[in-house]
């Protein structure tokens, strides 16, 4: 049962985050709300960074077993041995130099991701704690947990979505340029930029959210690219990578455009788009976050066709969810937010619990408490 056994762990971190929830609704010093972000980043890092038993777990210790000391792989070390992006390798050889064992790469994966979602998260939402309850109830396990990768481009990405808003483009291209080299994905993080760019209307932006639904549901598109692109297999290391993904039954099973996931989407972006005016006036980097947003809801429904090309990319767009959706709590006065905010609260719950049961998470175990690394079983 996924609330019993070791499962109740991520049920018990949970509710430790919402009994912060008091923080969001009164007045605090710089000095407590600083406090309460290092303890957040220490206590979602630690529960991440010392967790085992997931299945993409055993590649990454295989690999870090694999890569040398950054003077070693200096010397004659190849990228392409590991079939993993540059950065990643790269990173992993100057912690190699400290410890050769795999916890030190995820504690600081986990760490580097966490800090850099907070940051942001405090950065660009009204409610910051509310939005690390919505954060942990999505983006945390896929992007923390498991695929520790998609996770840190995730969070570069986040983080340099401020540079847009700010009219500084060139330091968000290299935030995202950073962020591919851990994963190449997030090249694709540039439709979003391409949208944003165009500063398109309400009324566009429904369109071609229609629009994309309407394709999607007719249309094979992903398959279309996948048989184009496979004639230039063997040209290159990542490329030939993600076609195998592709071609894996495991992953590049049809996904439809009726699936819980992106029809929470479609009407997350609905309801955003009918109060955006507002929300813009109101906060100042909500408009970057919600087109990027549509734009993974677009990408979703386009790509349908192969699960894991739509997920994959599609994820690396809607990095701003838990902000976009704990700005719809600037609709309501300010005397009914707390109560709102629990039932918000609420239905994060309800939607861990959901993605629990669909993601098939496995009972939490902790190297801290006799868990043990594939290798060691």
């Amino acid at each position: 049962m996924i609330i019993g056994g070791r499962y109740i762990y991520y049920f018990f971190l949970f509710l430790l985050i919402c009994l912060s929830l008091f923080f969001d609704f009164r007045k605090n010093s710089e000095k407590k709300k600083m406090i309460l972000y290092y303890l957040l980043v220490f206590v979602l890092s630690i529960f991440a960074g010392t967790r085992v038993g997931w299945s993409d777990q055993e590649a990454y210790v295989w690999v870090y077993d694999m890569i040398p000391p950054l003077p070693a792989f200096l010397c004659g070390g190849a990228f392409t041995q590991f079939r993993m992006e540059y950065l990643f390798v790269l990173f992993n050889s100057v912690l190699k130099c400290f410890s050769d064992n795999p916890l030190i790469m995820f504690l600081s994966f986990a760490f580097i991701t966490v800090a850099l979602d907070l940051y942001a998260f405090k950065k660009y939402s009204p409610y910051f704690i509310l939005t690390v309850v919505f954060f942990y109830a999505t983006h945390y396990f896929s992007g923390v947990m498991v695929a520790m990768r998609t996770g840190i481009a995730m969070a570069f990405v986040l983080f340099g979505m401020s540079y847009l808003v700010n009219k500084n483009d060139l330091k968000f291209f290299i935030v995202i340029l950073v962020a591919c080299f851990f994963h190449i994905s997030s090249i694709f993080v540039l439709f979003g930029y391409l949208l944003y760019r165009l500063k398109l209307s309400t009324k566009t932006l429904f369109f071609l959210l229609v629009g994309a639904f309407i394709l999607g549901a007719f249309t094979p598109i992903a398959n279309l690219l996948f048989s184009h692109f496979i004639q230039f297999k063997g040209s290159s290391m990542l490329l030939d990578n993600g076609l195998n993904y592709l071609s894996d039954e495991r992953f590049g099973y049809a996904a439809g455009v009726l699936r819980p996931t992106m029809l929470k989407q479609l009407v997350i972006c609905l309801l955003s788009l009918k109060y955006r005016d507002f929300l813009m006036q109101k906060l100042k980097y909500f408009n970057v976050l919600f087109v990027f947003y549509c734009a993974s809801t677009m990408w979703r429904f386009i790509f349908n066709d192969i699960a894991l090309f739509a997920s994959r990319c599609g994820i690396l767009l809607s990095v701003g969810e838990p902000v976009i959706i704990v700005s719809l709590l600037m609709l309501f006065k300010p005397n009914q937010r707390t109560l709102v905010a629990i039932l918000f609260a609420l239905f994060a719950l309800g939607s861990f619990y959901l993605n629990s049961i669909t993601f098939g998470c496995p009972p939490y175990m902790s190297i801290l408490f006799g868990g043990t690394y594939w290798r060691d079983w």
